[in-house]
């Protein structure tokens, strides 16, 4: 069951306990307070974390703790406020933002988003490094965001479009002389550039060759420690 922890919010709460969240199964427990919740994350690591009902500079600076602890850092953030203070979350870490009072349709919408890449990042290790696309346009030069043994997203303002067969090179830092890892793959999902979402812009790759050495490696890559950046 996928678990959500917000600050206390009671309109909030009584909106996600009779609508989405009881349709799609979410486990709900609420904190008091931004330094409340903070605790409550570390003592039992939820899905999402929604920021609402609670003063701007509390959510912003609550945004900022969470991005700042590594145990914390990947867990999604949904922010619910007014105006100029979702920038400001947004600014801090919050990977979403919705205005309130927010429509049912958007609150379900947004949690299904920030959940699919919960899981998506599931088996996946964090990195910035320089990669190659290969294209039927040519070379493209990206930026890897994370990586696991099926797949990896790439930091682009120019990439291909979904469907589009790719090959990735990039070197991982956890070998003697950094040996290449080259992939075929197919791109799965686009992000488009969108300076109101607050996402990375970029493409999504599962890779389509088996290879067990290379699997071997980026599992082992995955549990390891994340690499200084490039």
């Amino acid at each position: 069951m996928a678990s959500l922890l917000m600050v206390d919010h009671a309109a909030l709460f009584r909106l996600l306990e009779s609508t989405c969240a009881r349709r799609s199964g979410w486990s709900l427990r609420s904190a008091l307070t931004a330094d409340d919740l903070l605790e409550k994350a570390r003592q039992q690591r939820p899905d999402v974390i929604v920021l609402s009902g609670v003063p701007t500079c509390d959510a912003i600076a609550a945004a900022s703790r969470l991005r700042a602890d590594a145990s914390l850092r990947a867990v999604p953030i949904l922010a619910i406020g007014r105006g100029a203070d979702l920038a400001a979350c947004a600014r801090a870490g919050a990977d979403a933002a919705l205005e309130w009072p927010a429509a049912e349709a958007e609150l379900e919408a947004s949690l299904a988003n920030l959940m699919h890449e919960t899981r998506r990042s599931a088996r996946r290790r964090a990195a910035r490094l320089t990669a190659t696309l290969q294209t039927e346009a040519g070379l493209l030069r990206v930026w890897l965001r994370d990586i696991g043994p099926g797949g990896a997203f790439f930091a682009t303002r120019q990439g291909p479009a979904e469907g589009a067969a790719v090959e990735v090179t990039l070197r991982l830092p956890d070998a003697p002389g950094s040996a290449q890892v080259v992939a075929r793959g197919v791109v799965v999902r686009r992000v488009e550039e969108d300076a109101g979402s607050h996402r990375v812009a970029g493409v999504a790759v599962r890779f389509t060759d088996p290879d067990p050495e290379r699997t071997r490696r980026l599992e082992a890559f995955v549990r390891g420690p994340i690499p200084p950046e490039a």
